[in-house]
């Protein structure tokens, strides 16, 4: 997949304040790549700057081979030239305006004809399934429909890359999982590229191609979702992307096979410990990768407290001088207070100079 958008070194600083800070990154056309990150890491920054309404201190942004922005060559191409839609927070959609006559703005500002307008409002309204709402003002739609409505305006433009910024925080947990599945739907049959920003790393994991995690203005880590989630590099995007356990230990290896030495000394062996050499090491232990018996194969440990929720139980272990976060299967369920053997099936290095 070639380089669509790429951003070269982007600074951006209020003041004292650096909230973009040389981020380097590549969209490959047709991707959907989510950013994630902590309220104030510089996500929303990032596409204002993409979308021409910030200037960059330093810096470039190349968009299908064209420079919209390079400090050194001195470009800037405003908002209104760069074909980029965008989707706010709040949709922004007008109150006095119907779905049709919001949608259609964008094609009337161009001054296209009253026919040609009706025929790309029609077909856009169909993608995002709004046909028969085209009289209804915003406050008669529902928070989905009002942000289908502002997608169907984005798209209306045939945006050469599509920046969505918090589009689903307003809505309830049943339609924002409603409108992973329609934004997905909506760039797999348009192939329009997308950079969605969000601080809800399921959603991101949910319709991302890629991620890219923030935190200070500064690009951590970028990957797969998958490869995020299962190899974090640093202990932040261990933290921000799902939920893992966080061990001090001592990699230790006899007859061929690996184990570590928790913080009191208990051995417990790990299948696969990612390629990691014998020494001082700290690791990531994802919740279902820790198996939990009764038979003494493993480190002891004690339950601590056990929540039921139907089609998982998570329980928190007190073990080899740490405390474990375990997700298992509801099977054979283990009570609180007693006591268990529990093993590790897999772990990942955390690199702490860069989790620094």
């Amino acid at each position: 997949m070639r380089d669509y958008l790429r951003l070269e070194l982007l600074t951006k600083r209020f003041g004292e304040t650096v909230a973009v800070d040389g981020v380097s990154l590549e969209v490959g056309e047709g991707e959907l790549l989510a950013v994630v990150g902590p309220s104030g890491c510089g996500k929303t920054t990032l596409l204002r700057l993409i979308a021409g309404l910030e200037v960059p201190d330093d810096g470039a942004i190349h968009l299908g081979g064209e420079v919209l922005f390079s400090k050194e060559r001195h470009i800037f191409v405003p908002p209104h030239r760069r074909q980029v839609g965008m989707v706010f927070q709040n949709y922004a959609l007008w109150p006095h305006m119907n779905v049709f006559e919001n949608v259609a703005y964008p094609l009337k500002v161009r001054g296209l004809g009253r026919g040609e307008v009706r025929r790309e409002v029609g077909k856009v309204l169909s993608l995002v399934r709004l046909e028969g709402l085209e009289g209804r003002h915003p406050h008669q739609l529902s928070g989905g429909e009002q942000q289908r409505a502002a997608l169907a305006r984005a798209l209306v433009m045939r945006p050469r890359v599509l920046l969505l910024d918090e589009p689903l925080s307003n809505l309830d947990a049943h339609l924002r999982e409603e409108m992973r599945f329609e934004i997905k739907r909506i760039q797999r049959e348009t192939g329009v590229t997308i950079v969605h920003v969000t601080h809800d790393q399921s959603e991101a994991m949910a319709i991302a191609d890629r991620m890219a995690v923030m935190r200070r203005g500064r690009l951590v880590q970028t990957g797969p979702p998958r490869e995020l989630y299962e190899h974090p590099r640093t202990e932040f995007v261990a933290r921000f992307i799902g939920v893992t356990n966080l061990l001090p230990c001592q990699i230790v290896e006899a007859d061929g096979r690996k184990a570590i030495l928790l913080p009191n000394g208990a051995a417990v062996e790990v299948r696969d410990l990612d390629g990691l050499s014998e020494g001082t090491a700290m690791l990531s232990v994802r919740p279902e990768d820790i198996v939990l018996s009764r038979d003494g194969g493993g480190a002891e440990g004690e339950i601590e407290e056990v929540v039921y929720l139907g089609n998982v139980v998570y329980y928190r272990l007190s073990g080899g001088g740490v405390d474990l976060r375990v997700q298992a299967a509801p099977g054979e369920p283990f009570q609180a207070g007693e006591r268990i053997y529990f093993r590790i099936r897999r772990a990942t290095a955390i690199n702490r100079r860069l989790s620094k």
